[in-house]
């Protein structure tokens, strides 16, 4: 997550060690996402690493943080999408992690806004799709990598409104992502910005 804006893509797994690893071309990450991409629209999948062992829905951050048993974040502002459903909590055993999900999305599907956070993640969440890094940015006390799906293969150019964006950052072992589908940078990073504890 060093690097600033660039045209170059680049390819990468997001590990317990390290936010980003980068060799050549193409970046994909590990920290999180089965389910964000799930109101998207487009035809781009995110695979999951391993089946969790049961999710369920909270319909309040402070019971979805309780059935997680860590600190999660809440959105301070919807951009005014209402939630889609309920909060989901599930858990992978076998990793000694948990991810957390929800949803914001208007009635047509899009725009959305999801914030999943993930505790020690190492492949519970699954996979992002092949992303082009947008740009970085500070989140939390941290660096966040913006990516969005767009200009490998068919995909279109990343100055679309309508793709699929993630904005990815760590804090200590724990994982954040933040995905939308049509909505600028500007919303998305803001949305992450505005992100509060839950008490």
């Amino acid at each position: 997550m060093r690097l600033r804006k660039a045209n170059a893509v680049r390819t990468g797994r997001i590990s317990a060690k390290s936010p980003v690893r980068r060799t050549r071309n193409v970046i994909t990450g590990s920290a999180a996402i089965a389910a964000l991409c799930v109101a998207a629209a487009p035809a781009s999948a995110v695979a999951a690493n391993q089946a969790p062992a049961g999710t369920k829905g909270y319909a309040t951050w402070p019971a979805a943080q309780r059935a997680a048993g860590f600190a999660l974040l809440k959105p301070a502002d919807t951009y005014g999408l209402p939630i889609s459903g309920k909060i989901e909590v599930s858990s992978c055993p076998q990793l000694h992690s948990t991810w957390v999900l929800a949803t914001y999305k208007s009635a047509h599907a899009k725009p959305n806004l999801g914030i999943m956070q993930v505790l020690h993640n190492d492949g519970c969440a699954g996979n992002l799709p092949p992303s082009v890094k947008l740009g970085t940015y500070h989140v939390d006390g941290a660096k966040a990598t913006l990516l969005g799906v767009c200009r490998l293969f068919d995909n279109p150019p990343c100055s679309h409104l309508a793709i699929e964006r993630f904005l990815v950052w760590t804090k200590g072992r724990d994982y954040y992502v933040v995905s939308s589908y049509d909505e600028p940078p500007a919303t998305v990073v803001g949305f992450a910005r505005k992100l509060k504890a839950v008490g």
